[in-house]
């Protein structure tokens, strides 16, 4: 069953399932977005910090035995090698996908990347009828929310490691 943006998902029939989706940075993995900027541009520093990365939360927790679990990220190209690798080794069996960002550009601002990582994320939600979607930056959290309407009924935020 696959929504796209603006239509509503047809109801369950027989039982409750869900379709959660959930971020890598923040959400999954213990890397923040000021850990991306510190390091962005030193090719060595980056592919440590994604090797090494810490697990915060297991998603297959949060799903009942007829739902599904994706992996919604950001990340740019250059880095999806080794990002479908540690998906692969953390998280056995659930779908990664890469919204198509362009890189942060700081002539562009923040404000302005955080607005169209929401619009290609958005894509894949309304795509995949997510009824869930874990997001640790607060606004992509809000433009979420009105870019996906129809398909998203909660967006969680900040999950933090102890």
């Amino acid at each position: 069953m696959m929504c796209k943006k603006n239509k509503q998902r047809d109801p369950p029939t027989d039982s409750i399932t869900m379709n959660l989706g959930f971020d890598i940075d923040g959400i999954l993995a213990d890397i923040s977005t000021s850990q991306w900027l510190s390091v962005s541009g030193n090719p060595v520093k980056e592919q440590i910090m994604l090797k090494e990365a810490k697990t915060l939360l297991n998603p297959t927790l949060f799903l009942g035995p007829e739902d599904q679990a994706y992996i919604v990220t950001a990340r740019q190209k250059q880095f999806k090698k080794i990002t479908k690798r540690w998906c692969e080794k953390h998280f056995v069996g659930i779908p990664l996908l890469f919204a198509n960002v362009k890189p942060y550009q700081s002539f562009d601002g923040l404000d302005v990347w955080r607005v169209n990582v929401a619009r290609a994320k958005a894509e894949i939600i309304n795509d995949l009828c997510l009824d869930i979607f874990f997001e640790d930056i607060p606004e992509v959290v809000l433009e979420l929310r009105k870019l996906c309407p129809k398909t998203l009924k909660h967006l969680s935020v900040r999950i933090h490691s102890t």
